[in-house]
């Protein structure tokens, strides 16, 4: 699975629009490879975890947000492929 790095993680309390509008506005994006076996929800549940803003959401939303940023249309990753992973700004406290 392609790890991604956390930046600032917080523990702070969101409403499902916080939710959503962090989710829709990554700071950046990165470039990373497909590992065997790699998915999106895998990579979604990663970024759950990476980020803690994203914990409670629905993980398919987020797999939406990397289909759409990957313009994938049909769920499919290849072992090797390059994809684009969102990289977000969490508060600090």
């Amino acid at each position: 699975l392609i790890a991604v790095s956390a930046i600032g993680l917080s523990r702070m309390k969101r409403t499902s629009e916080e939710h959503t509008y962090f989710l829709e506005h990554p700071q950046a994006t990165i470039t990373a490879t497909v590992h065997p076996g790699d998915s999106y929800w895998k990579l979604a549940k990663q970024l759950q975890r990476d980020y803690p803003t994203l914990e409670g959401m629905d993980t398919r939303l987020i797999v939406k947000k990397l289909r759409k940023i990957n313009h994938d249309s049909d769920y499919g990753l290849e072992a090797g492929q390059s994809i684009e992973l969102p990289v977000y700004q969490e508060d600090r406290e």
